[in-house]
């Protein structure tokens, strides 16, 4: 075991910085946001709960499928899932220019 700690050590460090970067970079961007969509913070608070909406659906599922696959295995799958995610989100370089209806 001593000798996979290292491993174990980067494996902890990535998961918590791709969890840092899903969970903190829209928060933070409020008001960029507020600005280029041309919405009140209310909806952007809406907007915020809606995008963390699918871990709830997500959650039963992804642990039947852990207990079916392995947890270590399935922790990966969605390591790596949010990594991509992130890496896509940062190849956005604009905003569409989708407005709010009134």
């Amino acid at each position: 075991m001593r000798e996979n700690r290292w491993l174990v050590l980067a494996i902890l460090f990535l998961a918590r910085t791709a969890m840092a970067c899903q969970f903190q970079t829209i928060g933070s961007l409020g008001p960029i946001l507020v600005d280029a969509l041309g919405i009140e913070y209310a909806r952007l608070g809406t907007l915020i709960g809606l995008y963390m909406l699918p871990g709830i659906v997500i959650a039963l599922p992804g642990g039947l499928l852990g207990q079916w696959f392995g947890a270590k295995r399935m922790v990966l799958v969605g390591l790596a899932l949010m990594t991509a995610g992130g890496a896509m989100r940062a190849q956005a370089h604009r905003l569409p220019s989708w407005r709010p209806a009134g």
